[in-house]
Formats: C-alpha cells, sequence, structure tokens
C-alpha cells in the first residue's frame, strides 16, 4: 500500500476525542484513580492528557477505564507509556499503546472507530 507522508505507524486510523477517562497503575503502592482526558484514540493505543504531578515514565505500564459514547459499559485497556509530552501549565500528554485488552473493548473500539 501507500505510505502516508505523515509517517503514521501501523495505519490505525485515529479519532479525535474528548472522553474522560481513569487511569491506574496496577502494581504501584499508589493505586489511587487517576482521572484524565482521553484526546486522541485508535485501535493501537491513545494519547490522554492527565494532570503534570502523576508520575510517567516511559515503557511504563499503566491500565485505563473509559467509556465511548455509543456505549453503556466501559473498556478497559492495559497501555505502556511511549511517549510523554508537555501540556498545559498543569498537565501533561501521554501517548500510549495498547498491550492488552479485554475483546469485548476491542470490538467496541472497532465499531465506534469506523
Amino acid at each position: 500500500g501507500t505510505r502516508n507522508s505523515k509517517g503514521e505507524r501501523r495505519g490505525y486510523s485515529r479519532k479525535e476525542v474528548s472522553l474522560p477517562a481513569f487511569i491506574y497503575k496496577r502494581d504501584s503502592k499508589d493505586s489511587t484513580l487517576q482521572t484524565g482526558i482521553i484526546f486522541d484514540l485508535s485501535l493501537g493505543g491513545l494519547r490522554v492528557s492527565i494532570p503534570q504531578e502523576y508520575e510517567a515514565e516511559q515503557n511504563t505500564e499503566f491500565d485505563t477505564i473509559f467509556t465511548i459514547p455509543s456505549e453503556k459499559t466501559p473498556i478497559k485497556m492495559k497501555c505502556t507509556v511511549k511517549r510523554i509530552l508537555e501540556g498545559t501549565d498543569n498537565t501533561k500528554e501521554v501517548g500510549a499503546d495498547f498491550v492488552d485488552g479485554d475483546f469485548n473493548g476491542y470490538q467496541k473500539l472497532h465499531k465506534y472507530l469506523r
């Protein structure tokens, strides 16, 4: 196929969204739910805006729970942090790949992202 100039990896179509999400680290002592906003979503991963003080490091894993508009039950995904960018004053942006998720979740995402 033809590669587009934006260097899109894996060719997942992305969708700009604004979805509230919960983020938590499964194995850390601090297992509190952190809220964030997903603003970019694809079948391969997401970008989420979280408070500046939330610790995120590259290649660490976190779990996220979010609900897409067409569905009543939340989707739960496990992610690996790939990129961390400065956001606005008190937020940062984390780009993460999905490493694991329930089959239902993927199906819902697929339908939603079409």
